[in-house]
């Protein structure tokens, strides 16, 4: 019994079945000679796992095994029949114990225990038909009972007499005798129950229920066709919460008399207090304390757009929770109006999407606690199988690509075919994904929330594979956080639709990315080997199964709808660029069908493209120019091109291909193919003979450019009910819906209150000897100009404490002011008050330098980060607090300009959507520029000084995010590097010192729920007052529509007294008492 000790709240039957077979009671079990290899044929049958070492010798295990082939109707030889004769009494006995257990815990899931004693009484899974404990009724009969409304053995009971015997036609009359008596003899019971008085919380109570059967029973054995002993009835009754998991009364009872009353006392739970607020008609629970104005006037706006059933663009500050806000409307929303089916949340690096999950699971954490129960609610993350495969070779390897190859060579279905046929060893498949077949898909993870250490560590106890755990239940999630790349990904995106979509800040550049590509001479060299080895493979397929390949063809005359290629699962080799839906409903062109000629295709493709790349020049084309002279140097027609992704995916499965990786090459022509036949206008190609510009060895690329990120994110929008774009820096707002060509409802930006001041902003034009600094091409590498950036790094890092980070326009500019910055000796200078640490293009060495730069911060040596406007630090690595005191901007992030695919771009933005080149430019440099100045801001207790150091900002300061900009003072727009330390030190030496209790009730910067209760009265008052005095004429708001008087005064949530511009919004706040 020691071991039940262990036992809680949590456990689902499995693990109590586990535990049972646990008990020292089961120890004398013998384990026979040979007796190892049948157990371990029974374990394969069964549904339920074993969490613990596996050991066919213990008489524990063995336990768990046959206790499952029991309820599982396995034949047994005589052994271990007589084995469970001695198993079920004793684990019957052993059940009722963990029942007292539990229940003296006052731990509903004792009902777990129960189910467990009853599927031990009759034979059958909890889950199984209830028909299937009645004597001789199998699968067959238990299929002919629906044609007669036969659920039950009730509906059994009143059956007609006539119908009766139609139904059992097939027994003969001693398994019909059996039947009757089966029949006759389960008890038939009814409940009643009653409690006098009023129910107070607190209180203890009585409740009278009343139990009758037909009629009074002196024998009380049990019916039942399968337990080896004669077993007497009893009943347990009992009182819980089971949305809390909580009992609260239990008795156990043996009922014989016709009516039998029985009293039980227990006390009537507390009342509930909930903390809510309530938008409109919808209630939401925000899982802290207080709450900023902001975060209100977001979640109104956002609340607006949902039932516009529309698209808007937020722009928050940084450090204000928009992350929490943003999951706590959209919850509520759903839990509120269940027919709105998924939220889909985007961000673009792991780090801010495993931070978005644990937000989400600590605000349904606190729904739970509030609500006083567990939401049917799940969450997860996607992420690649490199983080987050268990296998114990394949998750070493350090290379993705490697780890995906490798997953599927043992997940593909082919495999699994040639297991069951006897023709490879089991051991060849992955295990984990082998679990999975055993368990119902809606619920490979219970309802919850599951960060990604612990769907890994939920996974390794129930021994699943995580990636596709996720993979499969995305449909039945309530929420699925992952990249933007999987948004615009075909394959995935068709799993989640539709509804929601959020967080972003350059989803632009993502959807441009997706459809662009380059070819070069190494990839068209391993193509050309990767079509010769296809076509090795399909004549070694046509000597031992021709037929296979027949069948293939066969399929392609169908259709790719038809013939369910496109799509086909999981593992679907190359990803379809978007093909449009009357390309679905085609057949493949004859050209490519049989496989030997879809390969001497692809061979044709890839030597036109090599001869292309012979050129010695720049040459700049469209789609349709460059199809135009492939068809006449080779005959290949535009529309077998379309097909060719799709058509080398499917003969990649047909050919059981598992080395994935060496057909990379081919699967990038076969996308190249499918995108530049697929796409007239939007794209660019560009052939460039040599690497750089200063190269004089030929290294010829073709750059096939997206110049349009509206083809990519066009059918999100025509997927998702609201697609809500947010970020703290999408300045100015109305330049997205340009570029990705959609309407929005909303566009608001958001100012910051403060009570008071915690980021200074400041725009640096000159160094102390007035000499202009900048970035600009002509001066960057004056020795003027590059010295003063140095004294202005050195200056900052003496005043600023613990962290600095800084920021240049690109890798390349940075190796070069370092490099003079070295020769001049200000870098030893700097390493005299911090230690020096480089962001590099390299993953790996920039988490190195991240981590050294958080442990000097922390240690008090101090750091300075130099990092780089686009890459890793800036995008998704938060320097809150000490990490982050300072942010210095060093030039302006403008992109490559004389980029030949950035040329084409701004072009196509030109003459299809009206932005001007210099807007476009200025746009994308700021929006980099403030991303870069708010990593250092990550809430309102946090401060920092953030540093433009470029003249050339004091022009653009009006394409700052608003909250930026409204602290930028004019005094602070155009300083020298004196003037901009000593503003620094003052700001920093005030901010160190604590902020005074006052201000921070104040409720100017975070409100109360008491401060917003008491501020919405005070707005109602006034405004009824004011009603009044206008001789009933109803009031409305600026926003409100004038044409349905009578309505609610619309309430701005963030009045006179907070000093706050936000918008109006219907926002009314309760504190719910719930009896």
């Amino acid at each position: 019994m020691e071991v039940f000790n262990n036992l809680n709240e949590n456990m689902r039957l499995k693990k109590i079945l586990e535990f049972l077979s646990l008990a020292a009671e089961f120890d004398s079990l013998p384990i026979r000679s040979g007796e190892s290899n049948l157990l371990f044929k029974l374990y394969n049958g069964v549904p339920l796992k074993w969490t613990l070492d596996v050991d066919f010798e213990s008489p524990k295990f063995k336990t768990f095994i046959l206790l499952q082939a029991y309820f599982s109707g396995f034949h047994l030889n005589a052994d271990l029949k007589k084995d469970l004769e001695y198993i079920l009494p004793t684990a019957n006995r052993l059940l009722n114990a963990i029942v007292d257990i539990l229940s003296s815990h006052g731990h509903l899931n004792a009902l777990v225990a129960m189910d467990l004693c009853q599927m031990i009484s009759q034979g059958i899974w909890n889950t199984d038909n209830v028909l299937k404990q009645i004597p001789h009724f199998n699968d067959e009969l238990i299929a002919k009972c629906k044609t007669y409304n036969v659920d039950t053995i009730y509906d059994l009971m009143e059956l007609e007499d006539k119908d009766r015997e139609d139904l059992l036609s097939e027994l003969n009359q001693q398994e019909i005798i059996k039947v009757a008596e089966f029949v006759n003899k389960y008890p038939n019971l009814e409940v009643a129950y009653k409690i006098e008085g009023d129910v107070v919380a607190g209180e203890s109570k009585t409740i009278e229920i009343e139990i009758s059967r037909d009629e009074e029973v002196e024998d009380l054995s049990i019916a039942s066709n399968a337990f080896p002993k004669k077993k007497f009835e009893s009943w347990w009754i009992v009182m819980g919460n089971p949305k809390t998991n909580e009992l609260y009364s239990i008795k156990k009872l043996a009922i014989t008399k016709e009516n039998q009353t029985i009293k039980l006392n227990f006390a009537i739970p507390e009342a509930g207090e909930h903390d809510l607020f309530f938008i409109d008609d919808l209630p939401v629970i925000f899982p802290y304390p207080k709450i900023y104005p902001e975060q209100y006037a977001y979640m109104c706006d956002i609340k607006k757009s949902l039932d516009a059933g529309g698209n808007c663009i937020l722009e928050m500050p940084s450090g204000t929770g928009k992350t929490v806000s943003l999951l706590s409307i959209t919850v509520a929303y759903q839990m509120h109006y269940p027919e709105h089916r998924k939220i889909i949340y985007c961000s673009r690096t792991m780090s801010e999407i495993e931070k978005a999950l644990l937000e989400l699971e600590k605000l349904m954490d606190y729904r739970s606690k509030e609500l006083g129960y567990i939401e049917n609610f799940r969450g997860l993350g996607l992420t690649s199988r490199k983080n987050l495969c268990l296998h114990p070779t394949i998750s070493k390897e350090r290379k993705g690509i490697v780890v995906d190859e490798k997953c599927r060579r043992i997940t593909n279905g082919q495999l699994k075919e040639k297991v069951n046929s006897g023709e490879a060893d089991v051991e060849d498949l992955c295990s984990f994904h082998e679990k999975m077949y055993d368990i119902d898909p809606t619920n490979y993870v219970p309802p919850g929330i599951y960060p990604f250490e612990k769907l890994i560590d939920y996974c390794k106890t129930e021994g699943t594979c995580p990636y596709f755990t996720v993979r499969r239940m995305m449909q039945y999630c309530n929420i699925i956080i992952y990249s933007y790349h999987y948004l615009i990904d075909p394959k995935i995106a068709e799993r989640v639709s539709k509804d929601l979509s959020g967080d972003t800040h350059n989803i632009d550049n993502v959807c441009i990315e997706s459809l662009s590509m380059d070819i070069t001479d190494d990839v068209l060299k391993k193509a050309t080997k990767a079509a010769e080895s296809l076509n090795k493979k399909v004549e070694e397929v046509k000597k031992v199964d021709s037929q296979k390949l027949q069948d293939e063809y066969e399929k392609l005359v169908e259709g790719l709808r038809e013939s369910n290629i496109v799509n086909p699962g999981e593992e679907t080799f190359v990803a379809n660029p978007v093909l449009s839906s009357d390309v679905l409903d085609e057949a493949i062109p004859g050209s490519i069908r049989r496989a030997e000629h879809f390969i001497s295709f692809m061979k044709r493709l890839i030597e036109y493209l090599k001869t292309r790349m012979k050129v010695l020049h720049v040459i700049a084309e469209t789609p349709t120019s460059f199809l135009q002279h492939l068809k006449q140097l080779t005959f290949i027609d535009r529309k077998p091109l379309r097909f060719c992704s799709e058509r080398l995916s499917l003969l990649v499965r047909t050919l059981e291909v598992s080395d994935v990786e060496d057909y990379m090459a081919l699967k990038d022509i076969a996308t190249f193919a499918s995108l530049v036949s697929t796409y007239e206008n939007g794209f660019t190609l560009i052939l460039e003979p040599f690497e750089t510009e200063n190269a004089t060895v030929p290294n010829p690329i073709l750059r096939l450019s997206c110049l349009d990120a509206s083809i990519a994110i066009k059918p999100v929008f025509e997927r998702f009910s609201s697609v809500i774009i947010t970020s703290g820096t999408i300045s100015p707002l109305d330049m997205y819906p340009k570029m990705l060509n959609f309407e929005t409802v909303i566009q608001e930006s958001y100012s910051m209150t403060l009570d008071r001041r915690s980021f200074l902003p400041m725009i640096v034009s000159k160094g102390s000897d007035q000499v202009a600094i900048s970035s600009r091409f002509e001066i960057r590498n004056d020795p003027s100009v590059v010295r003063n950036y140095g004294t202005l790094v050195i200056e900052f890092s003496k005043t600023t404490p613990d962290g600095l980070v800084v920021f240049f326009p690109s890798y390349l500019y940075m190796e070069s002011i370092i490099s003079q910055w070295q020769t001049m000796g200000i870098l030893d200078e700097v390493w005299k008050y911090k230690l020096i640490l480089v962001e590099t293009p390299d993953a790996q060495e920039t988490s190195l330098a991240l981590e050294t730069y958080r442990k000097a911060c922390s240690n008090g040596r101090g750091a300075v980060l130099f990092s780089v406007a686009r890459g890793k630090v800036s995008e998704g690595i938060d320097f809150d607090h000490h990490y982050g005191r300072t942010v210095l901007m060093i030039g302006i992030p403008f992109q490559y300009t004389e980029s030949r695919i950035l040329k084409a771009r701004l072009e196509f933005l030109r003459d299809n959507y009206q932005i001007r080149e210099n807007d476009f430019l200025s746009f994308d440099a700021m929006r980099h520029a403030a991303q870069c100045l708010g990593r250092v801001l990550r809430g309102k207790d946090d401060y920092g000084v953030m540093v433009l150091a470029d003249r050339r900002f004091s022009r653009r300061k009006g394409q700052l995010p608003k909250w930026i900009a409204q602290a930028l003072l004019d005094a602070d727009t155009n300083l020298s590097t004196d003037m901009a330390v000593a503003s620094a030190k003052k700001f920093l030496r005030t901010s160190a010192q604590p902020i005074d209790p006052l201000d921070q009730e104040s409720g100017v910067s975070v409100w109360t729920y008491e401060q917003l209760l008491q501020h919405q009265k005070k707005q109602q008052g006034k405004l009824g007052y004011e009603e009044e005095n206008e001789n009933g004429m109803d009031i409305d708001n600026d926003n409100d529509n004038d044409s349905n008087p009578g309505n609610n005064v619309d309430v701005d949530v963030a009045m006179e007294d907070a000093n706050y511009n936000g918008n109006a919004a219907d926002v009314d706040m309760k504190r719910v008492t719930v009896q």
